[in-house]
């Protein structure tokens, strides 16, 4: 894990979906979320990628590519491995993470890694601390704040306590509200908070169509959802927000034409939400468009080739890449920041 390092540079990474692996073992495979933690400078991220160094699976069985998970530091000083975390192993379904975006310094509160097991999928707990780089065992964290029926495509942390996925494939948004404390998951599923599920297949107000990724402003959820070509605004019980067009819609209509891929939110409620055209093969294919809090369309950057966002309060977008980290020794995706600009610095 030794040797990452943040590289300056103007010129965004261009590689996209159609460097996935497409059946090779030597290649990212999937992209499944990036997360950020402001007051720790951590980012976590989930993917699958082939090239792992002869690693098994977490269960002693074979493949020929793996979910994994990895956390890295975002500050430039001492670098991405300053407090690093990832597995020694990997897994057959996709993992989750999500941290506290404006949690405590000392890398307490609300930061989880999703666990796959035979028995669900545990919300798990984690600690970021600054130090040495460490391998991280998922199965000797005992505590657990929840258990998922199935893997989610996308989470987020809900004030007043709750932890809400989308799952693209049922089109259901689950919903977990957190207990005060971790309970021992030996004891589960009595002891284990359990998910709500909530909608389902539709395109009237309150169901989803192909949920992608979900966000959180305050206590409002938003659903990006590629079936119906919007963002749906949601309560933690399923009911629709006006949140958009001066209160009197819970909907933002989006390009019907784009694929849709991930959606954040700053802290006064601007969106922005990554997709791409025609085929997605091009890095100019692809979009970044931010969205007033109202809901109407502001600006667009073109060639953010990505899969994932994450915003942090300050407005700097994070992206996980279809670039694989190059010179690392087993394959992995390559992180970017891209830094706001104000009209001034706007080029004529």
């Amino acid at each position: 894990m030794q040797g990452r390092q943040w590289a300056a540079s103007s010129t965004p990474p261009t590689a996209t979906r159609a460097a996935l692996c497409g059946g090779r073992d030597d290649a990212l495979c999937a992209l499944n979320g990036i997360t950020i933690s402001q007051r720790t400078g951590m980012a976590g991220y989930s993917y699958d990628a082939g090239g792992q160094g002869g690693q098994l699976r977490c269960d002693g069985t074979p493949a020929a590519a793996l979910q994994k998970f990895q956390s890295v530091f975002l500050g430039r000083d001492l670098g991405p491995d300053n407090g690093a975390l990832a597995l020694d192993c990997g897994f057959a379904s996709p993992l989750g993470v999500v941290y506290e975006r404006l949690g405590p310094a000392d890398g307490s509160g609300h930061n989880f890694v999703i666990q796959p097991t035979p028995a669900g999928f545990f919300v798990l707990p984690l600690t970021l601390a600054p130090g040495d780089p460490a391998t991280l065992q998922l199965n000797l964290i005992q505590e657990s704040f929840g258990q998922f029926a199935q893997a989610l495509d996308s989470l987020a942390l809900v004030s007043g306590g709750y932890l809400v996925g989308v799952n693209r494939t049922n089109h259901k948004m689950e919903i977990l509200q957190l207990p005060e404390a971790a309970v021992d998951r030996v004891n589960a599923p009595e002891a284990v908070p359990f998910n709500v599920s909530k909608s389902g297949q539709g395109s009237r107000i309150g169901l989803l169509d192909s949920p992608v990724a979900v966000t959180a402003f305050r206590s409002t959820v938003l659903i990006l959802e590629d079936g119906n070509k919007r963002i749906q605004a949601l309560d933690v019980h399923g009911n629709p927000v006006n949140q958009f067009q001066n209160g009197t819609s819970s909907i933002v209509t989006l390009d019907s034409s784009a694929t849709y891929l991930d959606i954040g939110v700053e802290a006064t409620g601007f969106m922005y939400v990554l997709s791409f055209v025609n085929n997605g093969l091009n890095a100019d294919d692809y979009r970044l468009d931010i969205y007033t809090p109202a809901g109407s369309f502001l600006t667009r950057t073109v060639g953010v080739a990505a899969a994932n966002i994450a915003v942090d309060t300050l407005r700097n977008v994070y992206t996980l890449n279809y670039e694989a980290l190059a010179g690392a020794p087993l394959i992995e995706p390559s992180l970017s920041q891209w830094e706001p600009v104000t009209p001034g610095q706007c080029p004529s």
